[in-house]
């Protein structure tokens, strides 16, 4: 299964982020991630076979049971980025003011559980706190739709961590609910 742990968000939230990103202008050459599959990512793990997804639930459970897993905390957005560049994008995405470091401090100790459990996360050293908006197949530069578009604020609870699947397809790959841990 191909797969990543991430924090889901809920229909209220979607909702309200849906509503303020349609008054927001266009991004050229864009591809835009279709809100049912927004979430943030804490560690993208790729392929993992059915025993190291036994481990690795196995792991999160323990340290949800034991209360260990971290507490629970809100984000709250607040900025747009992109990678690699705003003149070469090919993901535009929105950043967090608020809950940044508590992410962090969550994406280091589920990078540690991850490790733990014999498995290989992308980007634990180099990790950038975001919900992707859109990909674009071709780079764009997307400078002035940065630079003309005042972020939207909405406040993102984050409860539980959650064992996500990606299946690709031809539209963007579609993400789905495998198991959750709660936060404290």
């Amino acid at each position: 299964m191909r797969a990543f742990l991430g924090i889901g968000l809920g229909e209220g939230e979607r909702a309200a982020l849906d509503v303020a990103l349609k008054k927001q202008p266009a991004w050229p050459g864009a591809r835009k991630i279709a809100a049912r599959n927004w979430h943030v990512t804490l560690a993208f793990l790729d392929q993992v076979s059915p025993e190291a997804q036994k481990t690795l639930e196995a792991r999160l459970a323990a340290e949800a049971t034991a209360g260990a897993l971290g507490r629970a905390f809100s984000l709250t957005t607040g900025a747009y980025g992109v990678f690699p560049s705003t003149a070469q994008a090919r993901v535009a995405w929105l950043g967090f003011r608020d809950g940044v470091q508590e992410l962090r401090d969550l994406h280091r100790h589920v990078a540690k559980i991850v490790r733990a459990a014999g498995l290989f996360s992308e980007h634990a050293d180099d990790y950038v706190p975001h919900l992707t908006l859109a990909r674009m197949d071709v780079p764009a530069n997307v400078s002035r739709a940065i630079a003309g578009a005042p972020p939207p604020s909405v406040v993102i609870p984050v409860k539980r961590v959650v064992l996500f699947s990606s299946t690709p397809g031809p539209a963007g790959s579609e993400y789905a609910e495998v198991a959750a841990w709660p936060l404290t």
